[in-house]
């Protein structure tokens, strides 16, 4: 059986999670280099929020602030869901997290790429928004919290987890539920077609992921 050892201090486990942002411009310097301009526009068909990423702040931007806000929040969501990623596929118990790990590398990976371009479009600098304010500030204008978007995951606690799979489950699917409710509210307010469309492929794949890794803690 899968036993829970969630960490206590939100607090805590945000600070590190912002200090571990300033490593970034590191990380996103291969992903940026030969990305180049998308400025598709319009507006893709509505989808409903899942009810478990619905947030309870009110929006305040539409259109273009809305895409900046998510292109500049969700690469850097994406870079901490790959590394947590990749120390599943090493330390994972199961073969089917394992599985799913290589699978969230694979295609997260690649949705950093057209992130990026759409980051060159927008001309915003992805993971800029890194500072407490910043992010809050990109998080109210999606429609969530700084809280609620799932960064405060300490990549350390996971590395030397005693039951992994049950800690990573639970880091991946508050992660998870972060880039569900960022991504609806590109989704439901922004304005560039390709990126509410990317948008709506992420809430998609991370909602059937939550729900495979909440129903693999049950039987486990």
């Amino acid at each position: 059986m899968l036993h829970s050892n969630r960490p206590t201090s939100s607090t805590s486990l945000r600070g590190r999670a912002l200090a571990g942002l300033v490593l970034l411009p590191l990380a996103l310097s291969g992903v940026l280099a030969g990305c180049g301009d998308d400025g598709s526009k319009g507006n893709a068909q509505s989808t409903t929020p899942s009810s478990a990423a619905t947030s309870p702040t009110s929006p305040s931007g539409a259109g273009p602030e809305v895409d900046r806000a998510f292109v500049r929040q969700m690469v850097p969501h994406h870079l901490m869901a790959v590394e947590m990623a990749k120390i599943a596929v090493k330390r994972a118990e199961h073969a089917e997290l394992k599985t799913l790990a290589k699978a969230i590398v694979k295609e997260q990976t690649k949705e950093i790429k057209t992130l990026t371009r759409f980051a060159t479009a927008l001309d915003v600098e992805p993971g800029s928004g890194s500072g407490e304010t910043a992010m809050s500030k990109d998080a109210v204008t999606l429609g969530t919290t700084m809280d609620q978007m799932g960064m405060s995951m300490d990549l350390e606690l996971l590395k030397k987890a005693k039951h992994f799979d049950a800690r990573f489950i639970e880091q991946m699917t508050d992660h998870h539920y972060g880039a569900i409710a960022m991504a609806n509210g590109e989704i439901l307010r922004g304005e560039r077609r390709a990126i509410k469309a990317l948008a709506t492929q992420i809430s998609s794949a991370q909602t059937r992921e939550v729900a495979q890794m909440v129903a693999w803690k049950g039987r486990w």
